[in-house]
């Protein structure tokens, strides 16, 4: 296969795998405290780890490539400086123990409710990705899962505004459970 081959697989990977993400991974029951119905919350790891098992369940036998979540990078000998000193992206696909770097893979939750830092969240993640590109990494993918992308695509602006090639990071929306994550133009 070639590296295009190779992120073409990715991709579609991507899709099989979050469309089988189950609605309780995509959206979390959280107990109400006066005991009344559940309160649904997102939340990045729940969906993550949801997601790193379905892509597990599809990967393909033959593939050199191996899938890891959350590979802490700090004191890796060539990935190092900036923000990749302490950089732990979601989910990596590589070769460990070689420099065959194919795709890092950021999450992140969408909310209709704005938090605290979430712009600067957004933005961190998307930098983060741009470096992991600049180490070598082929592909680099922003998972946004939740109702609405506005801010995310506010964030995506801001930086190109400031001249980030966020055109370099592949944004891909998961809107609802059931459904496959689909690519979207920043």
């Amino acid at each position: 296969m070639t590296v295009t081959d190779d992120i073409s697989c990715v991709r579609r990977l991507l899709a099989e795998a979050t469309a089988a993400v189950g609605g309780d991974y995509f959206l979390l029951p959280v107990a109400d405290a006066e005991g009344g119905e559940p309160v649904m919350h997102y939340r990045e790891r729940v969906y993550a780890y949801e997601l790193y098992h379905q892509l597990r369940v599809r990967w393909p036998a033959e593939w050199e490539y191996s899938l890891a979540g959350e590979v802490d990078k700090r004191g890796h000998p060539l990935i190092r400086g900036g923000l990749l000193d302490n950089a732990k992206p979601d989910l990596l696909i590589h070769v460990p123990g070689r420099m065959a770097n194919l795709a890092a893979i950021e999450i992140k939750p969408v909310r209709a409710d704005r938090y605290p830092g979430e712009d600067d969240a957004f933005q961190r993640d998307i930098n983060k990705l741009l470096a992991f590109r600049d180490v070598g990494y082929t592909g680099s993918f922003l998972i946004s899962f939740g109702e609405s992308l506005d801010r995310m695509l506010d964030s995506g602006r801001v930086l190109r505004g400031y001249g980030v090639p966020i055109d370099r990071v592949e944004l891909l929306h998961h809107r609802r459970p059931g459904e496959p994550a689909v690519a979207v133009s920043w």
